[in-house]
């Protein structure tokens, strides 16, 4: 028995509703009669079943990572023309101002513009509303869709809790706004949404974990540290702070205290490890710090410029 001509004719079975269970026993008789009953036939039969069935969730996967291909694109090429625009116009005003303090002003201010949370609003909308429009695998696609936002507005930025925060809260108000407007997908939008902005947390969280035997210095270690402090506290303000928001509230309010549940253990135990693992570092910095201290303390240049020079008399 060929394993494609095989995978093939129970594909079609399956496309036609008809359950494992009944190819299954349907093709065992018919190898049984055609005295073709073997162990290599049947394993053939059971990798073709394993694979036909797989094949309409394959298929899904591979169309949203090309949509999700084209999202990143599109993003990427919304961001480096307004990014453009921005620096054109920041150029512009700069060589106009005369004076030193206004163009230190100007490049703080370029700063902030430059990852503004409103694109990042209006990119979510439509990409939302897209999904929406669709109304084709809407849980999953707005699962990935906030994850992959979230991640993608930080990429290049250092961890900041006032930024993740902000940037979770542009993605909701578009989820937000649209269900609102598209009752019948709400839950669906609201509760995966949720789910993905948090996946796209513990990804950020688990990347900080990687990234803290980089940090060089306690000020680096205590920045990082404070952005940790009540960021799992702040989320749920943040969500909390919507449950008045129309009927995304209302679903809000029922899901939140049912949904989340292991979510938000798995949140407080990346938010633990990340404060354990800073305090050890700052202990082994304080440590090597004292080091050099007690080491410059001890070290005698006098005495050691006299060992030199009765080196070289030797």
């Amino acid at each position: 028995m060929e394993f494609l001509q095989c995978y093939e004719e129970i594909l079609k079975e399956i496309q036609n509703n008809k359950s494992l269970e009944e190819i299954f026993k349907s093709y065992s008789s018919k190898l049984i009669k055609e005295n073709k009953d073997n162990n290599e036939n049947k394993n053939i039969l059971l990798k073709a079943l394993i694979r036909a069935s797989m094949y309409e969730q394959e298929q899904e996967l591979k169309s949203l990572s090309i949509e999700l291909d084209k999202l990143q694109n599109t993003i990427k090429t919304k961001e480096n023309q307004m990014h453009a625009s921005i620096n054109n116009n920041f150029d512009i005003l700069f060589s106009l101002s005369t004076s030193q303090i206004q163009k230190d002003y100007l490049n703080e201010l370029m700063i902030k513009e430059n990852s503004s949370t409103k694109l990042l609003y209006d990119v979510a909308l439509n990409a939302f509303l897209n999904i929406l429009e669709s109304a084709n695998l809407i849980a999953q696609r707005s699962f990935l869709l906030s994850q992959f936002l979230l991640i993608n507005s930080l990429e290049y930025s250092s961890f900041n809790k006032d930024k993740i925060i902000n940037n979770a809260d542009s993605i909701l108000q578009a989820a937000f706004t649209l269900a609102n407007e598209w009752q019948s997908f709400a839950n669906d939008l609201i509760v995966n949404t949720i789910n993905g902005l948090l996946e796209g947390i513990f990804t950020i969280l688990e990347k900080l974990q990687e990234q803290i035997d980089l940090l060089a210095s306690s000020e680096e270690i205590n920045l990082a540290t404070n952005s940790l402090i009540n960021l799992e506290n702040d989320f749920i303000i943040l969500l909390k702070r919507n449950i008045n928001n129309e009927l995304a509230g209302q679903i809000l309010n029922q899901v939140l205290h049912t949904k989340f549940d292991t979510s938000f253990a798995k949140f407080s135990r990346l938010i633990r490890e990340n404060k354990q693992k800073l305090n050890l570092k700052l202990i082994s910095i304080h440590n090597l710090e004292q080091d050099a201290k007690k080491i410059y303390k001890n070290f005698d240049a006098k005495k050691l410029a006299n060992d030199l020079l009765g080196k070289l008399k030797k």
